[in-house]
């Protein structure tokens, strides 16, 4: 029967359901309770109500380093939401490398928390350490 076909045993952790979650879709599998079981339910509705108020907040935080940014101050506001909501949260842990000196300038980095050191010819010659630092905006002149 259909009790004899599975293809996975999840283990603690596991998830299932994420996409119908995120998206609203149909779900794509069953999930049967054998013996005892206990989860922790979200719907879906509640989810993405936290999601998106947790997306604007991390938009209107960011838009504030934004507003800071010389390079950003002829946008209109419209656009400068626009650049905040594009921007990615990373984190960096001490002596990673953002990027290197010869690498090809992708992007402008708004320096939320921490320091980091500018190398030339491996000779320290500018350091970030305020949150509203910004760095890397020639490679938005191209």
């Amino acid at each position: 029967g259909e009790d004899n076909q599975v293809e996975e045993v999840l283990t603690r952790g596991a998830v299932v359901g994420q996409e119908s979650l995120l998206r609203a879709l149909p779900r794509q599998n069953t999930v049967k309770a054998k013996g005892t079981v206990i989860v922790y339910a979200l719907d879906g509705v509640t989810f993405r109500e936290h999601v998106r108020e947790m997306m604007m907040n991390q938009v209107t935080e960011t838009r504030r380093y934004v507003d800071n940014v010389p390079v950003f101050q002829k946008l209109t506001p419209v656009q400068r939401d626009m650049v905040a909501q594009a921007a990615v949260y990373e984190e960096f842990v001490d002596g990673e490398i953002l990027f290197r000196q010869g690498d090809v300038g992708d992007g402008i980095y708004l320096l939320r928390f921490g320091e980091t050191v500018v190398v030339v010819n491996d000779q320290t010659v500018w350091r970030y350490t305020q949150a509203g630092d910004f760095f890397g905006e020639r490679a938005l002149m191209v």
